[in-house]
């Protein structure tokens, strides 16, 4: 299911990122993003008058799982000009593959960052994710 903003930011939606994707989608939801989403929140977008009345090629749509991915949320450093948190890079024990990052590793892999993250961590319950040892690379 598309947003039901899209029209609200073009009349050309088939120029918008992903949107034949998302039509053919009937599994996931799927939710409009400005690309100056990377850079500014939408409510800074909104305060700037860019967040409407956008041209299509503005406008990216995410699944509504891979959001989270694409555009930091409150309570994470902003990806270009507000920072960026550091990335620490993980190291596959069993396969002894280094990854940039545990999101990296997840992309590569299919293992959740979280779970790689937990085990670097030396969280007690998390002995191994998805059947590998993992641990920081310094």
């Amino acid at each position: 299911m598309i947003s039901k903003n899209l029209k609200e930011f073009c009349r050309n939606p088939e120029l918008v990122e992903n949107y034949d994707l998302a039509i053919a989608d009937t599994e996931n939801v799927w939710i409009c993003h400005h690309r100056l989403e990377e850079f500014y929140t939408r409510k800074e977008l909104i305060a700037m008058k860019k967040y409407y009345g956008r041209p299509a090629e503005e406008v990216v749509l995410c699944k509504n799982q891979e959001e989270h991915f694409k555009y930091p949320h409150k309570g994470h450093e902003n990806i270009g000009k507000k920072g960026r948190k550091s990335r620490k890079r993980v190291l596959c024990v069993e396969t002894n593959i280094i990854y940039e990052s545990t999101l990296e590793a997840q992309k590569k892999t299919g293992i959740p960052h979280n779970n790689i993250s937990n085990v670097c961590n030396g969280k007690k319950k998390f002995k191994t994710a998805g059947g590998f040892h993992w641990s920081f690379v310094v």
